[in-house]
């Protein structure tokens, strides 16, 4: 079996997310933080016909880049990953009484208060200004009733620097309301890529999709929504 490059790089993203997986048969990849704040679910090109465990996934796909194009033949306990040329590695699953695995129904994302479109360009921003500025949120609020900002902050230093951007795209919500949503950076690992993204404040959680992967954010406790009408 061949596994594709964006295959491999959505396991590599996961690993910001959690070291350990569980790839279950079908055509989807699915984890969730260690601190069980993030769920992702990856759709990808293969198909696995049977569920296995990696413990240490970085290491995995370490050993996977030693070959250009290997081939993974899976069986009950092992994987081997081979080069074509007789060489090969074999990998043992790990248990998955060992491991942080995701819950085995998706989240329902219905009746959002807040929905938006953010690029990879406007993320990309986000996440280079936190880290460069060394705060620790990202922050979704209205601006006067007229457009959305999302920003780098310090929520709990209100004289700590900041990072502004706009949102205009699709963004949709209440007119008459003033409120704000506020998630950790670290909670923020995505793939390089634009999403829509709803936001439902009375589940707590954040829905960020596209056609390939989708991610439920849960908001920080210092988030208000207030002034609803």
């Amino acid at each position: 079996m061949k596994i594709s490059n964006d295959t491999l790089n959505i396991l590599s993203s996961f690993t910001d997310l959690n070291n350990q997986i569980q790839v279950k048969p079908g055509s989807n990849l699915v984890t969730v933080s260690s601190t069980n704040s993030v769920l992702a679910n990856a759709k990808i090109p293969e198909t696995f016909d049977q569920e296995f465990c990696i413990y240490d996934l970085s290491q995995f796909l370490s050993a996977v880049s030693m070959f250009e194009s290997p081939d993974f033949d899976f069986s009950d306990k092992t994987v081997n990953v081979s080069n074509g040329s007789g060489s090969f590695f074999t990998y043992v699953y790990a248990d998955p009484r060992t491991i942080v695995v995701p819950p085995k129904d998706k989240l329902g994302i219905v009746g959002e208060d807040v929905s938006f479109s953010v690029s990879a360009d406007t993320l990309k921003s986000l996440f280079k200004a936190a880290a460069v500025l060394s705060l620790p949120n990202i922050v979704v609020r209205n601006n006067n009733n007229d457009n959305l900002e999302m920003n780098a902050e310090d929520v709990k230093n209100p004289t700590s620097n900041k990072y502004v951007g706009n949102i205009t795209e699709n963004a949709l919500f209440p007119s008459a309301s003033d409120f704000q949503f506020v998630f950790k950076v670290d909670n923020m690992k995505f793939l390089d890529m634009d999403y829509d993204v709803k936001i439902i404040s009375d589940k707590k959680v954040a829905y960020f999709y596209n056609d390939v992967i989708e991610y439920w954010v849960a908001l920080e406790h210092n988030d208000t929504y207030f002034n609803l009408e």
